[in-house]
């Protein structure tokens, strides 16, 4: 089925003697003035109309093709139509590109491994074995890069090291408030 709005072209490809095409009741469009046949045309791309400026430029096409049989050159190509070539345009988008961001893990968090053996050789075996423990746990963590775990695990270390001294000093303290009591006490007994 043809549709009356676009009626085929007649048998020399003209689309004007159509009856959609000659509406009067169709005014032409503002932005686009109607354009007669091959006559001269101002060019809207800036070039130069020819015979300025040295003539047209290669490959420029101004106005109707010169006379003459185009059967013999562009025939084979064109099916025997008086065409010229017509220039091909290629557009070309750019490639994505891949970007490989790498997030330095900052810095290393502290294992407290000093104060752990600090803790177990002069003040407490117990508290300073698990902060021991807990020192190479942090190590082990920081090298296999969860930064959040080894440092939670370096402060526990932290805070069993100081416990661990702590605890000592109090019952240290505690031992020669003791000792001193109970040696005065005596002394004042038996004295």
């Amino acid at each position: 089925m043809s549709d009356p709005a676009y009626p085929p072209p007649d048998n020399k490809g003209n689309f004007g003697n159509t009856p959609a095409y000659n509406d009067p009741n169709i005014p032409p469009q503002p932005s686009m003035p109607p354009q007669g046949g091959y006559g001269m045309q101002p060019n809207p791309y800036g070039a130069p109309p020819p015979g300025q400026y040295g003539g047209a430029h290669p490959g420029a096409y101004y106005g109707p093709p010169p006379p003459g049989n185009y059967g013999g050159q562009y025939g084979g190509q064109y099916g025997g139509q008086n065409q010229p070539p017509q220039n091909v345009i290629i557009h070309t988008q750019p490639q994505p590109t891949t970007q490989t961001v790498v997030v330095s893990p900052g810095i290393r968090p502290s294992d407290n491994l000093a104060l752990a053996i600090f803790t177990t050789l002069c003040c407490n075996l117990l508290f300073g074995i698990i902060a021991i423990i807990f020192s190479v746990m942090s190590s082990s963590d920081a090298d296999a890069g969860d930064m959040e775990s080894a440092r939670t695990k370096g402060r526990i270390s932290m805070g069993l090291s100081i416990a661990g001294i702590v605890l000592t000093i109090i019952a240290i303290v505690f031992v020669i408030i003791y000792f001193t009591v109970i040696v005065s006490s005596a002394l004042s007994i038996f004295g």
